[in-house]
């Protein structure tokens, strides 16, 4: 998810971590982090899921994950959950991979 964000929004990079934390630190760190609690207690576990039943029931067929991310990310600037440096403007990353 970060190498698609990175992609998209190269202005918050630096907002990123550029890597991930290992079980231990998540756990470590959900004893403060209330956020991190669900994290915490799903580490390790793999989950089985599957969207077979949409797909053939409903036809549905699911986004493409980069413009599902790269969607994401610019809903939340635009609801300005999260904010852009004063020289960049939203705009549509999604659109550009097409």
């Amino acid at each position: 998810m970060a190498r698609i964000l990175r992609k998209h929004l190269p202005v918050l990079a630096e907002r990123r971590a550029a890597g991930e934390l290992t079980i231990e630190q998540v756990r470590e760190a959900a004893k403060t982090e209330p956020a991190l609690r669900d994290a915490a207690a799903l580490q390790g576990r793999i989950p089985v899921i599957s969207n077979d039943k949409a797909r053939s029931m409903l036809g549905w067929e699911p986004r493409d994950v980069n413009e599902t991310i790269a969607a994401t990310a610019d809903s939340l600037i635009q609801l300005v959950a999260v904010t852009l440096p004063e020289s960049d403007t939203p705009r549509s990353w999604a659109a550009a991979d097409r």
